[in-house]
């Protein structure tokens, strides 16, 4: 694995400490059930994306480096956009109970689906890229949940639009 592949796990799992840091948590939920129901769900959408490129792989060959860098570039975009709405509407999440983590990781799991199908396109060895996803997740999410009542939420937004950044130069510089 290259440091490029590594800067772009980061960009996907940067999404859930920006995230976090714009969230309302009730104080009564355990930090870490919360942070393991996201690196659950990442780590479950980025295999099952990685499988689904996998299986369909035969479909796009030629295409394959076209192909990953247009992912990568799609979900820094998609980043870009989630930015500017919450910018303009200044939405804000709640977490009272154990099943809203549940949904709200599952929905912030959809960027880990696509950059999973990116990479099994590459035909990168699983094994690494899901050990990695796991720690950047925990890393990340740890951190959030630690530093969310000491940070401003716009620290959070400015976090997403890193990312989203990050993964745009990413696509565009990638093989």
């Amino acid at each position: 694995m290259t440091v490029l592949h590594f800067l772009i796990l980061i960009g996907l799992t940067l999404n859930l400490l920006g995230f976090l840091l714009q969230t309302s948590i009730n104080k009564k939920r355990s930090v870490t059930g919360i942070v393991l129901v996201f690196v659950l769900a990442q780590t479950v959408f980025f295999v099952a994306g990685f499988g689904l490129m996998q299986w369909l792989d035969n479909f796009f060959d030629g295409y394959n480096n076209v192909l990953f860098r247009s992912l990568i570039i799609f979900t820094g975009i998609k980043r870009l956009v989630q930015f500017y709405n919450k910018r303009k509407s200044g939405d804000s999440y709640r977490v009272d109970h154990l099943l809203d983590a549940v949904f709200l990781g599952v929905a912030l799991s959809m960027d880990a689906l696509i950059i999973g199908l990116a990479y099994g396109i590459k035909q990168v060895a699983l094994s690494w890229l899901v050990i990695w996803v796991i720690l950047f997740t925990s890393l990340f999410g740890l951190t959030g949940m630690a530093f969310k009542n000491k940070l401003k939420p716009k620290t959070g937004k400015i976090i997403d639009l890193v990312s989203g950044l990050l993964l745009i130069i990413l696509g565009i510089l990638v093989w």
